[in-house]
């Protein structure tokens, strides 16, 4: 069971970062459509820039750039084919960018034989190209691309047969549209490098985010085995329950009903202290904990000692647990009870309103392994009422961080013993009164009302 939770939890782990790497490439695909786009774009304003500007047909200058925009066009139109159809193949953007170099750096040797003022026209697709380098490759790129543009631009320039040309451009470039191409470069990658780490900081946010949601869930599944929703019946009492984790997920309140010999029924109620999800992991060995060893003792003072001697390097060092358990004969109403730690016990006598703590104690397990508890024992009447809870009944916290207090607990005890009521209707009553006086206010800890009665001898059978 361990490997296997541990190859869910590697699956799960590895399941959100391949879906994060496929996510990235995906994203990265679409970008370099959305380029492609904004290349036919790119092309067409070319034309409109150049076309009408270039001699007339059959003119040297018009025939090269009609021919280096087909040229464009038949290149832009495969991409877009490749793309739609999945073709890709690695370092292909290394590839486009010296394309869209080679094309724009054309289009400026063209522009250049028009003069200064058309140079000007096509050097700002150099800014565009900047822009995609810097989403492709980061600040790095972004830089690597801008000089690469520079030189192919000086070289463009360079090539045309007046000289006055390249002189005159290269002067105003120098001043005003280099320095601007840097600083585009500079600030596109910055921006997008910045982007970059906050995506790769959201992916590790949701990477850790479902390792804890599967945390949860395994805790969860694990509670709910173990932890009964329903109490089994128990011939001669009256049971009833009410539970409310704080949180969704697995809790580590714990409470269970065995039938031990001769018709005695153990009765136990407990509390794991420590981190939410893997106190609820603790509670499976609390549960088998206890049921050895109620098998192996009568007395409730033994039991917990052999519990917490089972638990105590399962413990340690950073949990700890409270518990209560008791032993009930319904056919004699002999109570026999101990306690480690936890919330005393409160009983409520047939006919009378005044609630007493069955108060004997000794140390939570997982605090010294060879604690020694105290048993304590007294005799039923038919429609006592006994109430174990824990201690998130009574640390409840109403809006203004009051909370809800003992003293309040056993005055709505009092009042929902004495009427003839179920112990079921009593619990009922006891967790709506909680939940009404903590209602807006804080649930910091799970709640666990477990109420029980002795039914009269002819409602036994």
């Amino acid at each position: 069971m361990a490997r296997r939770s541990r190859q869910e939890h590697s699956k799960g782990t590895t399941g959100v970062t391949s879906r994060g790497a496929a996510i990235a490439v995906e994203q990265g695909n679409e970008s370099e459509v959305v380029v492609a786009i904004v290349r036919t774009f790119v092309i067409g304003l070319a034309a409109l820039a150049l076309w009408s500007r270039l001699v007339g047909p059959g003119g040297v200058e018009w025939t090269a750039f009609r021919r280096s925009v087909v040229v464009a066009g038949i290149y832009n139109a495969g991409l877009l084919v490749a793309y739609w159809r999945g073709l890709f193949w690695g370092r292909r953007r290394y590839l486009l960018l010296l394309i869209d170099l080679l094309l724009i750096s054309t289009w400026v040797h063209l522009a250049g034989q028009l003069g200064v003022e058309e140079v000007s026209r096509v050097f700002p697709f150099y800014y565009l190209l900047v822009i995609v380098a810097a989403i492709w490759y980061g600040l790095q790129g972004a830089l690597v691309t801008a000089c690469a543009a520079i030189i192919f631009h000086t070289l463009a320039l360079l090539l045309l047969p007046e000289l006055t040309v390249v002189s005159q451009f290269t002067g105003g470039a120098m001043t005003q549209q280099f320095p601007i191409l840097g600083l585009i470069a500079l600030l596109v990658g910055y921006l997008w490098e910045t982007h970059r780490r906050e995506r790769e900081a959201w992916y590790d946010r949701q990477r850790l985010l479902t390792i804890y949601q599967e945390r949860i869930r395994m805790s969860q599944t694990l509670y709910e085995l173990f932890v009964p929703r329903t109490l089994p019946e128990a011939p001669g009492l009256d049971l009833g329950l009410r539970f409310r984790p704080a949180l969704r997920m697995g809790a580590g309140d714990y409470y269970d009903v065995l039938t031990l010999e001769r018709g005695r029924v153990g009765i136990c109620i407990a509390d794991v202290a420590g981190k939410v999800a893997t106190a609820a992991v603790k509670v499976p060995i609390l549960k088998y904990a206890l049921r050895v060893a109620a098998a192996l003792s009568p007395s409730p003072a033994e039991v917990l000692m052999r519990v917490n001697r089972i638990l105590y390097p399962e413990l340690q060092p950073e949990f700890f647990v409270t518990a209560c358990y008791l032993v009930i004969d319904p056919a004699t109403g002999e109570l026999a009870y101990a306690n480690a730690g936890h919330q005393p016990p409160i009983l409520v006598e047939q006919g009378s309103a005044e609630p007493r703590l069955l108060t004997t104690s000794a140390l939570p397990f997982g605090v010294e392994e060879g604690t020694r508890y105290e048993e304590e024992s007294l005799v039923l009447r038919a429609g006592d009422t006994l109430l174990l809870y824990t201690d998130g009944v009574v640390e409840a916290r109403n809006p203004e961080r009051r909370e809800y207090g003992e003293e309040q607990l056993l005055g709505r005890l009092g009042q929902a013993a004495d009427g003839g009521r179920t112990a079921q209707e009593v619990a009922q009553e006891i967790f709506d009164d909680v939940n009404e006086f903590a209602r807006h206010g804080e649930r910091r800890d799970d709640m666990t009302i477990l109420v029980v009665r002795l039914a009269p001898k002819d409602s036994s059978a």
